[in-house]
């Protein structure tokens, strides 16, 4: 019988840095945490994760706080079923998390 392969659903690369996670009017949002310097947001489209900007976040890293957000597009761990997705309402969210985390 074949062994069965670990769940890699959430599995995000350590290269990208530390995980924490924000409290938002629109609901809870992971993010990633690398480096120190001028902040860079990383922002990732549908139904991809903050592991797009695994091989970039390192690269950056020694000269800048790389923030990589994990935004409910499809691939990400955290629902926020009564967040608005539409074009404003993401950018608001995307808005409210820079500012949560600091990263302005």
């Amino acid at each position: 019988m074949a062994t069965p392969k670990p769940d890699t659903t959430y599995w995000r690369s350590p290269a990208l840095g530390d995980a924490k996670e924000l409290e938002l009017p629109q609901g809870r949002l992971r993010y990633f945490d690398a480096g120190s310097g001028p902040p860079i947001v990383f922002v990732h489209g549908a139904l991809v994760n903050p592991n797009l900007w695994r091989k970039v976040v390192p690269r950056l890293a020694p000269d800048h706080r790389c923030v990589s957000l994990e935004l409910p597009f499809g691939a990400h761990e955290y629902g926020m079923p009564d967040a608005d997705f539409g074009p404003t309402g993401l950018a608001d969210l995307i808005a409210d998390a820079i500012d949560a985390s600091g990263s302005c």
